[in-house]
């Protein structure tokens, strides 16, 4: 595909876009994302965050070869849609996803990693509410005080978090395991997760990880 034809191509860098254009080939602009901490099954989603916070599921494992691009606002080639667009009774993600991928590149003015790690790298640390800001829709390491954690009602094994960070912000964890959160209360913690910011204030979302003190480690698989 041409340089010219690829500007020819609708622009998706939002869920209304993605909306008026799933399925057909677009040049889809955002940023490249991967969540730091492995789940069920070894799920450890790579996504495209476009501008109004939209994941686009890109894949299900990190791709090493594209490590140079974490962190970094991309544009992509290929068509993406709401679903996988496979038949209803097929087992699927239901979540908006790239369908397709022709091209990948950093956007103008970004920088790759240099060098370009061979492991996934470390989640930026975040102390305070300008780095919470920094980090928006994207993952941390929020380094603070386990200031407040207490049972859901009607609920034993299942909480809710507070941790103040060094300016006094107040970011909120929820739901969180009780059982692995209660012998930290009180003490500084790594928490480890994807940064929102709603009207209710700060919140760490997606698969995460909790660990005593400034624990760089946090997360991250054994070597």
């Amino acid at each position: 595909m041409t340089g010219d034809s690829v500007e020819d191509l609708p622009k998706i860098s939002s869920l209304e876009q993605l909306r008026e254009h799933a399925g057909v080939m677009a040049r889809i602009e955002g940023r490249y994302d991967v969540c730091p901490v492995a789940g069920s099954k070894r799920l450890q989603p790579v996504v495209i965050v476009l501008d109004d916070g939209t994941r686009l599921l890109r894949a299900y494992r990190p791709i090493p070869s594209e490590f140079g691009f974490i962190d970094r606002r991309v544009h992509l080639t290929g068509r993406a849609g709401l679903d996988s667009g496979q038949d209803e009774h097929v087992q699927q993600v239901e979540a908006p996803q790239i369908l397709e991928v022709s091209q990948l590149e950093l956007a103008p003015g970004e920088k790759a990693l240099n060098p370009v790690p061979d492991s996934l790298p470390a989640p930026p640390r975040v102390v305070d509410a300008e780095g919470l800001a920094l980090r928006r829709n994207l993952w941390a390491r929020v380094v603070g005080n386990l200031a407040l954690l207490e049972e859901k009602p009607n609920e034993s094994f299942w909480g809710r978090a507070e941790i103040e960070l060094e300016d006094a912000s107040l970011l909120t964890r929820d739901p969180v395991p009780m059982s692995r959160w209660a012998d930290l209360r009180g003490r500084q913690i790594s928490a480890v997760g994807r940064v929102e910011e709603t009207d209710a204030g700060w919140s760490l979302v997606g698969m995460g990880a909790i660990c005593a003190g400034d624990d760089e480690e946090c997360g991250r698989p054994p070597n």
